[in-house]
């Protein structure tokens, strides 16, 4: 999961940098794909309905998966990447907090002492020029917290919903959630959405959002399946191992 996401963060940078001027571009398009592929496996799947209270909570867990980004990109509009980046470790502490509370996991001292160096380790590869003055600048400190907390929120709502339902619907459900969000900000921002698709929406460009579209859902899928085998905290800070990749 975290070498794929590495991998989507190059063609997004490249996307971004070299293609289109906004940044919410990409998530958008891509949750458009994720949203489609929800769609057909419900279908396959002859679309089965979950309990509502769970139903809400994952298809709030996929909202929140889209909403993370918003805070993040905002972060890094204000400051230098290395410098924001690295406040993103704060998710692996919050779904550490939340899975003991609302899913009743503790660590042992083995996979405690794993969390630890994990998250050191992510913190230092990643920090590249970051330095104190960070936490003066309270708005972009406080916009990264933000995004890391909503990012661990979808993490906690979709362990809670898929140990006692079926894996692939809890997926499809969550995938809906971001397609869902996705078109609203279609909705919003299509001016500049009509502007970009006829001016510079051609072949490469299209491959391109396909690749990152579908390296995106297998990382993720990777991340989601993980889950089900060991702690969310394990699970979340292994992501840390992103900027190695």
């Amino acid at each position: 999961s975290p070498a794929l996401y590495a991998a989507t963060n190059y063609i997004g940078k490249f996307l971004v940098e070299k293609r289109i001027r906004s940044s919410l571009l990409v998530p958008t398009f891509a949750g458009l794909i994720i949203l489609a592929l929800g769609i057909l496996i419900l279908a396959i799947k002859h679309f089965p309905i979950l309990p509502l209270i769970p139903l809400v909570l994952i298809i709030l867990s996929g909202v929140f998966l889209y909403i993370y980004l918003i805070p993040y990109f905002q972060a890094l509009a204000m400051e230098e990447t290395s410098r924001v980046v690295p406040l993103f470790g704060a998710s692996h502490i919050f779904v550490l907090g939340m899975s003991y509370f609302f899913l009743g996991e503790s660590l042992s001292v083995k996979q405690s002492l794993g969390f630890i160096l994990i998250l050191i380790g992510s913190f230092a590869i990643s920090s590249g020029k970051m330095d104190l003055k960070i936490l003066t600048s309270r708005k972009s400190f406080w916009l990264m917290m933000i995004s890391a907390l909503l990012w661990s929120i979808t993490v906690i709502l979709f362990k809670f919903v898929v140990i006692s339902s079926d894996f692939w619907t809890t997926f499809a459900y969550e995938s809906i959630g971001t397609g869902l969000a996705s078109i609203v900000v279609l909705i919003v921002k299509w001016s500049e959405i009509r502007l970009f698709v006829s001016k510079s929406f051609k072949g490469d460009i299209i491959n391109l959002f396909i690749l990152n579209a579908i390296l995106g859902v297998i990382a993720q899928y990777s991340f989601s399946v993980a889950l089900l085998l060991a702690p969310a905290a394990l699970v979340s800070v292994i992501g840390g191992t992103q900027p190695f990749f």
